[in-house]
């Protein structure tokens, strides 16, 4: 620090981790003190009042400036990421519903939930039917078989992840529901919804994701 930051520290009475309130409420309490028409008798009250607001000027912009750069940081940083266990996995036509336990703490201030999901696609090869071959005349020369690549379910299935940025939660049961990201019919390609119903835990043990949560 500076010799004339510590000086204008002094000035003012602050400590160098004051924030804008204490400095803006020390500038008053001092610009009054010392203030020209406060202090007729003192011939250099005018020169003390300009040296008071020169160091709140300095002072005050250093301090929102450090408070805008932490919350800038606080932005860029990554959300937390919140431990949690599957207890429960529900369908309904092609609506699914993951019922999860979370870890209470974090979820209190929020952070990001990352869940392993299964994504159905439509199989390239078949376009959904499950079978392939036995089209119009050709059924008599090459009759219609199970297709090879999806294994007739007309789909394929491939692992992805659902990841949400969760509210700061006051503890209670919750559920969010995420369109689009449900199962799918491959007669129709229609998609469900998936349903998140969500539980903070009540006590403190570290929730770890068992076989059950690979999904």
């Amino acid at each position: 620090m500076s010799e004339d930051l510590r000086e204008y520290h002094r000035l003012l009475e602050l400590s160098p981790t004051a924030d804008p309130v204490l400095i803006r409420s020390a500038y008053r309490r001092r610009a009054l003190s010392v203030h020209p028409d406060l202090n007729p008798d003192d011939p250099d009250a005018a020169a003390k009042f300009a040296q008071v607001r020169k160091a709140f000027a300095v002072l005050i912009a250093l301090a929102e400036y450090r408070e805008a750069d932490q919350d800038r940081r606080k932005e860029q940083a990554p959300p937390r990421e919140i431990q949690w266990r599957m207890v429960k996995l529900e369908r309904d036509g092609l609506d699914l519903s993951y019922h999860l336990s979370l870890a209470s703490g974090p979820t209190r201030i929020g952070g990001r939930l990352v869940i392993p999901h299964r994504v159905d696609k439509l199989c390239p090869q078949c376009r959904g039917r499950g079978r392939v071959g036995g089209k119009g005349l050709a059924f008599f020369f090459s009759p219609e078989r199970i297709c090879e690549k999806c294994s007739g379910l007309g789909l394929i299935r491939q692992v992805g992840r659902v990841e949400v940025d969760l509210p700061p939660s006051s503890g209670g049961e919750f559920s969010l529901r995420l369109k689009g990201r449900g199962a799918l019919d491959p007669g129709t390609s229609l998609r469900g919804d998936l349903v998140l119903v969500l539980t903070p835990q009540q006590d403190r043990t570290p929730l770890k994701p068992g076989k059950e949560d690979r999904l």
